[in-house]
């Protein structure tokens, strides 16, 4: 039993640490590349700064302003966040109060299904579409998010929602109380964990996307995300390398900030003993 616990321990430590290098390297080259200018990245890639060179920084936010792109971003990940936390738990508790009626399982499985259909097999009718409806802006996108995140939150949520214990809302109704204070006052906050797991999941996934902002906002340069911002600076035959580094480290500051306050929110709300 000691030899294969000791195996199982060594697997184990092997995989996480492949896993920690396979991430923590990019980090590092991205690091300690944006201190550099573009002649050093191209002449030594590996090499620490030698001194630290900040004009890639300075060139972001004098030059590009950055400020703009980082509002557009937090725009539309905020919109999107608030839309999803108000309408997505909505639907996924009254499918979850309602699991013996046919319609609402129904309705449960129409939605989720549609989170297995790969968002590039609609990309271009929706484009189109878009094109038709003048959706090629920021509202468009910050519809496409709402839509597309609704399938996955109802799949997730379902489920925990469903072990909530129903007789504290037949209590809840004995009483007097409304189904809209019952779901704000009392389902909310013991569920409160398992919604902001998968809120704050869907956030991030808004904030680090790239094609749909780029099929949606390119033309409209204004409006970019700072994925957007960031590829610009790759041409196709020339690229500011030193700038598309530091513009990396900026636009991953904000999920490192948020991932460091709500790490303990995220894995709690996926633990079945925290549902209800």
């Amino acid at each position: 039993m000691e030899k294969k616990s000791l195996l199982s321990n060594g697997i184990t430590f092997m995989y996480c640490l492949v896993a920690f290098t396979s991430i923590a390297i990019p980090l590092y080259m991205a690091l300690i590349n944006s201190f550099k200018p573009n002649v050093h990245i191209f002449g030594d890639f590996i090499s620490l700064p030698q001194p630290l060179d900040f004009s890639n920084f300075e060139h972001l936010f004098r030059v590009r302003n950055m400020f703009q792109f980082i509002r557009n971003s937090i725009f539309i990940t905020t919109v999107v966040t608030v839309v999803s936390l108000v309408i997505n738990p909505f639907i996924a508790y009254k499918i979850a109060m309602s699991w013996d009626s046919k319609f609402f399982r129904t309705c449960f499985y129409i939605v989720s299904s549609a989170m297995f259909v790969p968002p590039q097999t609609i990309m271009f009718p929706l484009i189109r579409q878009y094109y038709a409806l003048g959706l090629m802006n920021p509202v468009g996108l910050i519809v496409y998010y709402a839509v597309l995140i609704m399938p996955q939150s109802v799949f997730l949520m379902v489920p925990y929602f469903r072990l909530f214990e129903k007789k504290l809302r037949n209590v809840a109704y004995l009483d007097g109380c409304k189904e809209i204070n019952f779901y704000l006052k009392i389902f909310v906050p013991i569920c409160k964990p398992v919604i902001l797991s998968v809120t704050i999941l869907s956030a991030i996934w808004t904030w680090n996307d790239f094609i749909m902002p780029l099929m949606i906002l390119y033309s409209n340069p204004d409006a970019w995300t700072l994925p957007i911002f960031i590829f610009s600076f790759m041409g196709r035959y020339s690229a500011n390398r030193g700038v598309a580094f530091a513009a990396s480290q900026i636009a991953i500051m904000p999920l490192l900030m948020f991932y460091i306050f709500f790490h303990k929110k995220i894995t709690r709300g996926f633990s079945i003993k925290n549902v209800y």
